[in-house]
């Protein structure tokens, strides 16, 4: 079965034929005085945000290096990580954007496997970045510190020209071997995903995108793109740092209008909620991340306005966004999961395939298969588990997710697990056989058994 807006059309409903930075400066023109990113410690505006990004692009081509290079970015998750990002980004390097909170172990991993020539580090994770530099020595050169580049003299785009084909990240998720794999994200992948996902979200300037997921994941960066490619308001709150309890508080104070996380974040945000408050403000709520259960809304579609929209999609490094519910009465008076919906936009293909690559009829499980030009490029360093993912013919790529899903009566995909092994807690994915590699090094253990 195949669920697409026009089959085998591909004509991109956004301009993709430009790099993210440049898309960027250009709403940093048209919104310089709107705010950028609602931060207690350095809350910017667009043109503030595009300064900062100047400067530290500029620093970071005060050296030698060269485009496509990759420069790791360990920041807490605040508007100085954004700053640091598209100053990356501007400077033609490729951003591998690492989570603090990982242990040194994986960041020294993650450093090594992407070749790193830089850091980017905030003033709080200046150590870190020196602690996990040392045993990648060979490959890092240098450790920029963000904060420096925070404030200045007005600073001139480096105008830099890079071709929207080229890396602009690179995405690390868990891979079956055992090993966290990178997955490549060009320029053109990026604005094309970040494009549908404003559609699919209606951003407009006013809003206000509560950013609760890690920037280091493939969901983090496009959605924060998502507001700032498009004029939008980004509002990080650092979940792993403050805990949930004063979410609901912050989220008030912060005008959030956009609320976006994993089903069970969400579960847990309206545990602490207190009685009788609501958040009248926020326009939309998007689930992803892990299946969605109908109970997750209806219990609690009390608390917000009766304009709010609910949506419900299914999204990964590779893709991007692929699909969207939007719930209506009609879905909340069922019970069970909530359906991934349909295809978010004309120029991405889903089809669900058996094992030996035939379409299955409707109702019948298959594996969610992807057509579109704007996938990513595959995996870095990888070249072997890129040509089992992807198929690459005249530019338009097909990649097999190994996410299993039906269509139901209603013509809607309904996600039903992976054909791996592979988990999601809290959002995170969790690869069983990551955890068995790790535990087959330790000395102490002859044989491990993964039920």
């Amino acid at each position: 079965m195949r669920i697409s807006g026009l089959p085998g059309s591909f004509s991109p409903p956004v301009d993709a034929g430009q790099s993210t930075a440049e898309r960027f400066e250009r709403c940093a023109r048209l919104h310089a005085d709107r705010t950028a990113v609602v931060s207690e410690t350095w809350p910017a505006t667009y043109l503030e945000l595009d300064q900062a990004s100047n400067r530290l692009a500029r620093s970071l081509l005060a050296h030698p290096g060269a485009a496509g290079d990759r420069v790791a970015v360990i920041a807490r998750h605040d508007a100085p990580l954004l700053a640091a990002v598209l100053g990356v980004l501007k400077a033609g390097r490729c951003a591998v954007i690492l989570n603090p909170t990982d242990p040194d172990a994986r960041l020294v991993q993650t450093l090594r496997h992407a070749e790193a020539t830089q850091i980017v580090a905030d003033a709080g994770n200046l150590p870190l970045a020196r602690r996990v530099a040392v045993p990648a020595t060979g490959a890092v050169e240098r450790i920029i510190l963000v904060d420096d580049c925070l404030h200045g003299e007005p600073t001139a785009s480096p105008g830099v020209v890079v071709d929207p084909e080229a890396m602009a990240f690179l995405v690390y998720t868990s891979g079956s071997t055992g090993t966290p794999k990178g997955v490549i994200r060009s320029h053109r992948n990026m604005v094309h995903n970040t494009g549908r996902l404003a559609r699919c979200f209606r951003i407009e300037p006013a809003d206000r995108l509560a950013m609760l997921v890690s920037l280091g994941t493939g969901n983090g960066i496009s959605l924060a793109l998502a507001a700032l490619l498009t004029g939008a308001a980004v509002c990080p709150f650092p979940v792993m740092d403050r805990g949930i309890a004063g979410l609901p508080r912050w989220m008030r104070a912060a005008g959030v209008t956009i609320y976006s996380s994993s089903s069970s974040l969400f579960r847990s945000l309206m545990r602490v909620v207190p009685e009788g408050e609501s958040f009248p403000g926020i326009r939309l709520v998007r689930l992803s991340s892990e299946p969605a259960q109908i109970a997750d809304v209806s219990a609690h579609r009390g608390r917000f306005s009766s304009g709010c929209r609910f949506i419900h999609t299914l999204a990964s490094s590779e893709t991007g966004t692929i699909a969207s519910c939007e719930l209506t009465d009609a879905e909340l008076a069922e019970s069970g999961r909530i359906p991934v919906g349909e295809a978010v936009s004309e120029d991405v293909e889903i089809r669900l395939l058996d094992a030996e690559g035939r379409e299955v009829p409707p109702g019948e499980i298959g594996e969610v298969t992807v057509r579109s030009r704007y996938l990513a490029s595959g995996y870095w360093r990888a070249p072997e588990l890129t040509a089992e993912k992807f198929t690459f013919v005249d530019g338009v790529a097909t990649f097999r997710s190994g996410d299993c899903a039906r269509l139901n009566a209603r013509g809607q995909l309904e996600f039903t697990g992976r054909r791996d092994a592979r988990l999601k807690i809290r959002g995170f994915r969790i690869e069983p056989s990551e955890v068995e590699a790790a535990i087959r090094r330790h000395p102490g253990v002859a044989e491990v058994f993964a039920g």
